[in-house]
């Protein structure tokens, strides 16, 4: 079957499905930026939050992916302007939407709640910028869609951009990327 990386990876170490491993990488297929959708409305945001994702160590990175799909942080420190820090100032509660079920990128667990990949990111995020982004409750992620384009939400986490989001969303840098493979048995 064909899977992004980090879903194959997942299924095989959490799910224990037996058998499974990567034949080859498909190169026809690019991987997929992996960024934070943002609403049209506050292209501000789209800045601050390239920042913020730049501030993420590779170390950082190493250790959420580590944590998430394979076998010392340092401080970092998001330099803003002050039209930026005004606008957080402003802004200090962001409302999330999500997929509720896409591990290990992102899901919503009864018990754990927002948990994976991307949400540690956001929790660096929210660190690195001093805000708080709110996960909202959980639903399926055409009404998260839908909620995002009714100005519901303020940031969409792990969204692919495609000509129908950016109608919107803008876009951030890309945070993750992951190939897709091909999965056989062995």
């Amino acid at each position: 079957f064909i899977a992004g990386l980090a879903m194959l990876e997942y299924l095989v170490r959490k799910k224990g499905v037996p058998g499974l491993r990567i034949s080859s990488l498909i190169q026809e297929m690019p991987s997929r930026p992996i960024t934070v959708g943002v609403r049209r409305d506050w292209p501000e945001l789209i800045p601050i939050l390239n920042k913020a994702i730049a501030a993420i160590t590779p170390q950082e990175h190493a250790a959420i992916a580590q944590k998430w799909m394979s076998p010392v942080i340092t401080e970092e420190k998001v330099v803003l302007t002050d039209k930026e820090k005004a606008w957080l100032a402003k802004h200090p509660k962001l409302r999330l939407g999500y997929e509720v079920y896409w591990p290990p990128i992102e899901r919503w667990k009864e018990g754990e709640g927002y948990t994976g990949l991307t949400a540690d990111y956001m929790a660096r995020i929210e660190e690195l910028l001093g805000i708080t982004i709110e996960p909202t409750a959980p639903t399926d992620w055409k009404s998260m869609l839908e909620a995002a384009r009714a100005g519901e939400l303020d940031v969409m986490s792990a969204v692919v951009p495609t000509p129908w989001r950016e109608g919107f969303l803008d876009f951030t840098g890309p945070y993750l990327r992951f190939p897709f493979v091909i999965a056989t048995r062995k």
